[in-house]
């Protein structure tokens, strides 16, 4: 049985007013296939009745008309497994939401307790649950600085240790976004180092090197990698970059020259970073798996370079602009 009809007006007409209490409200929840998604929806319908949250269940497979930016809270359950078409389709659309959603309302959790104090209801609090092995997917990976709070759970019977109301509670926000944050750092400087990237200015130039590449293969003269695939508007070392995932054509033959496109536009990022630094290198070396590597340091890089932690490290002349960093590389041909 699903709860994606279901909603709620003020919850118990006996209990306090969700408003009143967590300045919060009303929120979706967006519910995906399998029983263990079920359970975190109906555990978060729970929670938002106990505390007279209003609140409204959504289907990820219906949310194509509904206008997500205006709740104030979205909890987005993922599907329980990864292997069938239709799990990747909602994980595809999980990924959707959340995006979606972050474009809209921009500032996080982050927001409302720092020292702007921005009120709850202009901020969008933004969480996601689901089993490990599917937020591990790379989509989730690559936003994980877009939402607020994961909650990662592969049993029934452990869900009711999710509380979906724990940031809210007077002295636990903080230390939680503290936390993910200083996991978050630690992790990309460690991916920074086994690249020999050693310093902000570095990772500012390797960020710069991206961009520069992205842009060199936007020329309608390089015509198997400017627009490899009709309708889609990305050129090949984008596809690396934003969607190792898609797969390519289907016809053997041009999915080899894709592949082989896959590897010269990967070859030509690794020269450029080279010039700008020899010392920089893959970690592991070897034939295999280097677009792979290339889309981990471009998410990682792109992502780290946007944080405050990050731009503190840096002079105020060199910070990076929302345009993107300043010029500091030039990419040769």
């Amino acid at each position: 049985m699903s709860l994606s009809d279901h909603h709620n007006g003020a919850g118990d007409p006996g209990a306090p007013d969700g408003a009143e209490l967590y300045g919060t409200g009303p929120w979706a929840v967006v519910e995906s296939a399998g029983p263990l998604a079920h359970g975190l929806t109906a555990r978060a319908v729970a929670q938002c009745e106990e505390r007279g949250v209003r609140y409204e269940v959504l289907g990820i497979d219906k949310l194509g008309s509904e206008d997500i930016g205006v709740f104030h809270g979205v909890v987005v359950t993922t599907p329980d497994h990864i292997a069938t078409p239709a799990d990747v389709a909602q994980r595809l659309e999980a990924v959707r939401v959340i995006r979606t959603y972050r474009a809209i309302r921009r500032e996080g959790i982050e927001a409302v307790v720092s020292s702007r104090r921005l009120p709850e209801y202009k901020a969008g609090v933004l969480q996601v649950a689901g089993r490990s092995k599917v937020l591990n997917q790379y989509q989730f990976k690559q936003l994980s600085r877009s939402v607020c709070r994961e909650h990662r759970i592969d049993t029934e019977s452990a869900l009711g240790g999710v509380d979906f109301f724990s940031m809210y509670v007077p002295g636990t926000t903080i230390a939680v976004m503290q936390s993910q944050t200083e996991r978050y750092q630690s992790n990309a400087w460690k991916l920074l180092l086994q690249w020999g990237i050693p310093d902000a200015e570095t990772a500012l130039a390797v960020r710069q090197i991206f961009e520069e590449c992205i842009r060199h293969y936007e020329d309608p003269r390089y015509k198997a990698l400017f627009r490899p695939i009709l309708g889609k508007g990305l050129n090949r070392l984008q596809f690396v970059l934003t969607d190792p995932g898609f797969h390519g054509p289907t016809d053997p033959g041009a999915y080899k020259k894709w592949m082989e496109n896959g590897a010269r536009v990967g070859r030509h990022v690794l020269d450029q970073l080279s010039e700008l630094d020899p010392a920089i290198t893959r970690p592991g070396g070897g034939a295999r798996g280097l677009q792979d590597e290339l889309y981990r340091l471009y998410v990682t890089t792109d992502t780290l370079v946007r944080t405050p932690e990050f731009r503190a490290m840096l002079p105020p002349a060199q910070l990076p602009t929302e345009e993107g960093p300043p010029p500091t590389a030039t990419v040769h041909e």
